[in-house]
């Protein structure tokens, strides 16, 4: 009687079957873990892409409604008011050029502005789009200042020491958008008491320059504000530093200018004009920033960083009142 043989598969052909087999499972894994991937990825995308389509609508309503683009206020040396300019990027032959544009320009380019000026602007943002064009207007020759458009009667004018139409010249060794406060301050309180618009900031900085109110590598001496301000016609005193007497003067219309403290306003020393109160509010022109000078202060606010004041009206000079005091901002 025969036997059936039964043939074993020889062990290596089994080895390799079993791997053969094992290989399509890992293959067939991987196949499913990667279409699951595939379709979390495509719904992670669809919804990034529904939310920014979300974002542009809704911004582009606000838009409609005078939002728009993230905007910041600078003042315009042009118009010599504020204006709005985009932050971005970019490079100076770009028609349009955002503030940070400018201000990437200027510290890139030492060649073309000098390291007070790249030094101004870094404590100065505000004066941006005065820095940037420094190359094109510093060696412009002098040109009419009007100042009627600056000038309502009755009130005393905001005047930026950096306004270009004055700020690239030059005051005693600097220029007068660096140094150029007190002129500034009392090209403010004058015009506005006098209406004579002629006496704008650069008149005034010639003024004082011509009468020695200006101090070689110091700055502009208190005595533009006292006896400088009397040969101008202006009546001048020390009212001293109290909130009551502030406010007297503020509520019989004399504007005062103060020699400011390092704080808010400085890290050296500034002038500053306070031009009105609204109760317990003072309004402050602020020479060298527009975005301070739209703010408004308390005198408890102010009055640890003021070192001396001085109070103004129209008329003829008090004779007793000329105190030669040597001291600077």
């Amino acid at each position: 009687m025969g036997q059936n043989t039964v043939r074993k598969m020889p062990r290596d052909k089994r080895t390799n079957s079993i791997a053969r087999m094992e290989e399509k499972k890992r293959v067939r894994a991987r196949q499913r873990r990667n279409k699951k991937i595939f379709c979390i990825s495509l719904v992670v995308v669809l919804c990034i892409l529904s939310f920014l389509a979300g974002r542009a609508s809704v911004s582009k309503k606000e838009g409609a409604k005078g939002g728009g683009a993230v905007q910041t206020a600078a003042w315009n040396i042009e118009a010599g008011g504020f204006s709005t300019l985009s932050e971005g990027d970019g490079s100076k032959e770009e028609p349009s050029m955002t503030l940070t544009d400018m201000r990437n320009y200027v510290q890139s380019h030492p060649a073309e502005y000098p390291d007070y000026l790249r030094t101004f602007l870094e404590n100065t943002p505000e004066a941006t789009e005065f820095v940037f064009h420094y190359p094109e207007y510093k060696d412009q020759a002098s040109q009419e200042i009007d100042l009627s458009g600056d000038y309502t009667k009755g009130e005393i004018p905001l005047l930026i020491q950096w306004d270009k139409r004055w700020g690239y010249e030059t005051y005693g060794d600097d220029l007068i958008a660096l140094s150029g406060c007190g002129p500034t301050c009392l090209s403010m309180v004058y015009v506005g008491l006098s209406g004579d618009t002629s006496m704008n900031p650069r008149a005034m900085a010639q003024f004082s320059a011509e009468n020695g109110f200006y101090l070689e590598n110091v700055g502009t001496s208190w005595e533009l504000m006292s006896s400088g301000a009397g040969k101008l016609g202006l009546t001048w005193s020390n009212p001293g530093l109290s909130k009551n007497r502030i406010y007297s003067e503020l509520d019989m219309g004399h504007p005062l200018i103060l020699s400011m403290k390092p704080g808010d306003f400085t890290s050296t020393g500034h002038f500053i004009v306070i031009c009105g109160r609204k109760g317990d509010e003072l309004l402050v022109h602020d020479p060298n920033s527009p975005e301070r000078s739209q703010q408004t202060w308390t005198y408890e606010e102010l009055e640890p960083q003021i070192k001396e004041l001085w109070s103004y009206s129209k008329g003829q000079l008090r004779e007793s009142q000329v105190e030669m005091r040597y001291s600077v901002d």
